[in-house]
């Protein structure tokens, strides 16, 4: 298996691979977390990595995104 791991600002592609995350924790826990709206995930994500000390990281098998790391 060959995974990469490369640093991002990449605020779309994170916000694209939080939806089956956000969509889980609402429907398990909708009184905690809203319905997932993409850009509103964009925009607070694109904030976040934005900050001094924040990062982003994704990992791709092959060239397709699988996973990713905010920090």
């Amino acid at each position: 298996m060959d995974i990469r791991i490369e640093r991002t600002t990449d605020a779309r592609l994170l916000a694209q691979l939080n939806e089956s995350v956000q969509k889980w924790h609402h429907e398990n826990f909708p009184l905690v977390f809203k319905p997932y709206d993409f850009q509103e995930v964009e925009e607070a994500l694109d904030k976040l990595i934005g900050l001094p000390n924040s990062f982003g990281f994704l990992a791709y098998l092959k060239d397709a995104p699988i996973g990713y790391l905010i920090g």
